[in-house]
């Protein structure tokens, strides 16, 4: 039983490290601070009651499960490729009063078009990436909520500065306000 137990720590790690290097990021869980500060400034909004929440690599879920209970309404969706994050929150989504959907799928090329709300903790040449597509195909009112990395080249319409050891700061986009587009 222990040598079965082994070969299954050592069977996720190797996933876990495979899936860092393919996508260039481990899947880094939000803070409790952090998760507080973005569940509560949305839960402030006066947002659609039926709005859809995307978290982009929502890693083991620190976000999402808190974000649907806070608005129980909403219709939030994680996406994830890292394999065993996204087998762990489908599993903890099991236990939840409070749904979500995951998804197994790459940010990159999932259609989130549909979103009133788009969330990050993505590194700077993903954010640089996704920012294409943030400016051609999300609706102009969609809010987008970026921690610790910014979106190059727009201007937050809030920011907030989390007191925590790395001066974390929570980034609030919209589209409408927060890029020029070229002419």
């Amino acid at each position: 039983m222990d040598i079965l137990v082994i070969i299954i720590a050592i069977l996720i790690t190797i996933s876990i490290v495979f899936d860092s290097l393919r996508n260039g990021m481990t899947p880094t869980p939000s803070s409790q601070r952090v998760t507080y500060a973005i569940v509560n400034y949305l839960s402030k909004q006066k947002l659609n009651k039926n709005m859809k929440v995307y978290d982009l690599g929502c890693g083991w879920g620190t976000l999402i499960f808190p974000l649907a209970k806070q608005l129980p309404t909403a219709k939030v969706h994680g996406l994830d490729n890292a394999l065993i994050p996204y087998l762990y929150c489908r599993i903890r989504n099991l236990f939840c009063k409070h749904k979500t959907t995951i998804h197994y799928s790459s940010f990159y090329t999932f259609d989130f078009t549909d979103a009133n709300c788009i969330i990050c903790y993505l590194y700077p040449k993903a954010m640089k990436q996704l920012k294409e597509r943030f400016e051609s195909e999300l609706d102009p009112n969609c809010l987008i909520v970026s921690h610790f990395f910014a979106i190059p080249d727009w201007t937050p319409i809030h920011t907030i500065e989390i007191n925590d050891l790395h001066k974390t700061n929570i980034y609030i986009y919209q589209p409408k306000h927060s890029y020029r587009p070229k002419k």
